[in-house]
């Protein structure tokens, strides 16, 4: 599974309590539980809100923290990052889409989305690190708030979950398929059964092992013995 458990969703003066309920839902579709709200101009926890926030996201609702200025909002994340559409001299995006999941690697990572009608101040886009667009039709470039946490959790989500099966350790079974394939083309190319294989092999496997293997290292590895093989076809 995907971890963006250090995310945090900041959203700035919302006008519509059933966005601020939209948004923890669509958060919680992606495993993010932390949302702030800065200087709301609705009730975050009224019906309309309350409305939207379904099932496990009510809970989400329920603990979404207030804060009076971004700037405290801000002060225990170590990257923020600003959502615009406008973009300007001092609006240039500076961050991709596609590579967000790596801001959230061991440290936490603030998404600052703005009001609905206006977006962020330069102030305000001014306190992140990074300032983020998101790719729009010019038909209708602008987004809903909770549509726009969600596409960019989406992203987050799907560029973390290939992460992770990439880098992930190889299992006990994997690592034993890719010895035997190792041994079978030692064998090929010349190592006889017996002593001389055994010790080569063993010693090799040791190597292995010490450098405990990632899941995608396995296939490198395989697709490496392949190759001698065909070379002795």
């Amino acid at each position: 599974m995907s971890d963006l458990s250090s995310v945090t969703i900041i959203c700035v003066s919302p006008l519509y309590g059933g966005n601020v309920g939209a948004v923890c839902r669509a958060a919680l579709n992606f495993g993010v539980e932390n949302i702030r709200v800065v200087a709301p101009k609705c009730d975050i926890h009224g019906k309309e809100a309350r409305l939207l926030a379904t099932g496990n996201s009510q809970k989400s609702l329920e603990a979404v923290e207030l804060f009076e200025s971004l700037e405290d909002a801000l002060a225990d994340c170590n990257t923020a990052i600003a959502f615009t559409r406008r973009e300007g001299r001092k609006r240039t995006s500076t961050q991709q889409i596609s590579e967000l999941s790596k801001k959230s690697e061991g440290e936490r990572v603030a998404l600052v989305f703005g009001r609905e009608d206006s977006g962020l101040s330069q102030g305000e886009v001014n306190l992140c690190n990074y300032i983020c667009s998101i790719p729009t039709s010019e038909k209708m470039p602008s987004m809903n708030l909770s549509l726009s946490v969600g596409v960019v959790l989406s992203h987050m989500y799907q560029s973390s979950v290939q992460e992770i099966s990439s880098q992930r350790l190889a299992l006990h079974g994997e690592t034993q398929t890719l010895f035997e394939h190792l041994k079978r083309m030692l064998g090929g190319i010349g190592y006889r059964e017996g002593d001389d294989l055994n010790r080569f092999h063993e010693s090799v496997v040791r190597i292995l092992n010490r450098s405990k293997l990632t899941f995608q290292e396995t296939k490198v590895l395989h697709g490496f013995i392949r190759k001698i093989e065909d070379l002795k076809k």
